[in-house]
């Protein structure tokens, strides 16, 4: 009785907390960002698509995920600087809700962010699932338009060559600071409702 207790007040503080997120930190759709009408839709649904995911996720069994989770989201995110700031790289995982289980967390892999010309750049560099796309600033976070690649693939997908590879997304600093990150992409196309990358800058 005590640990669903405890597991019921750790649930309600975290939700509340993220509350606090999407108000503060959502990120809204750039000017002239160009993305499709269902993806401008999935990227305006951020805030919902992830409280439903907290909401599924941290009533898991797992305690040890359930801090995991419940840690990215426990403060309010704080505002991202200048883009050169977050030129680096990046130690990265990927958690997932929803589809055959409430939620799946993956390895770490590889991330890095650079400048290309006057766009500022994010490539998910190994693992069977990679990424490739453009940081616009938005509100307190960075907009993110991109594509899902497979590791068998010679070349990254655009966004745009193929709707079913687009994404979109919110890049946030968490409450630890600007060095560690993580990007939410609300509903993706496959495998699950919610992912969230998380981000640890390694230099």
């Amino acid at each position: 009785m005590k640990r669903k207790l405890a597991r019921f007040m750790f649930v309600a503080a975290v939700l509340l907390s993220q509350a606090a997120v999407a108000a503060e930190a959502a990120c809204f759709v750039p000017k002239g960002f160009g993305v499709s009408p269902v993806d401008k839709e999935r990227l305006n649904s951020l805030s919902v698509s992830r409280t439903l995911w907290l909401g599924a996720a941290l009533k898991g069994e797992n305690d040890g995920e359930q801090v995991l989770i419940g840690g990215l989201f426990d403060r309010p995110f704080v505002p991202l600087g200048e883009a050169e700031g977050l030129v680096g790289s990046y130690r990265c995982r990927t958690i997932k809700m929803g589809g055959g289980l409430p939620f799946v967390v993956y390895g770490w892999f590889s991330c890095e962010i650079f400048t290309e010309e006057a766009a500022l750049v994010i490539r998910k560099t190994s693992g069977s699932q990679r990424f490739l796309g453009v940081l616009v600033p938005a509100g307190e976070g960075y907009a993110y338009k991109g594509a899902l690649s497979y590791g068998y693939e010679s070349v990254s997908k655009l966004y745009g060559e193929d709707p079913e590879r687009n994404q979109v997304g919110c890049l946030s600093a968490t409450g630890d600071g600007p060095d560690h990150l993580v990007l939410e992409m609300p509903a993706p196309r496959f495998e699950s409702v919610h992912d969230v990358i998380e981000m640890l800058r390694t230099r």
